[in-house]
């Protein structure tokens, strides 16, 4: 769940553990100040993954492990 009371830009892309990018999971403007994402996982290999979450000028990385 990511919050987004002051309607920013948000953008969410998936990174394996080499830092390339797999997959970019949103880009844009929400219109809800609550976002839910689902990323379908199927296609990826076993493995460490990163979401990379920017919001406006913050961003944080979320570690994920896919089995």
């Amino acid at each position: 769940m990511i919050t987004n009371t002051e309607n920013k830009e948000l953008n969410v892309d998936v990174y394996d553990i080499h830092g390339r990018l797999i997959k970019q999971v949103y880009e844009g403007k929400p219109s809800a100040k609550q976002i839910e994402l689902k990323v379908n996982t199927s296609s990826f290999a076993n493995g460490i993954y990163f979401y990379h979450v920017l919001l406006g000028k913050h961003s944080e990385n979320i570690k994920f492990i896919k089995n």
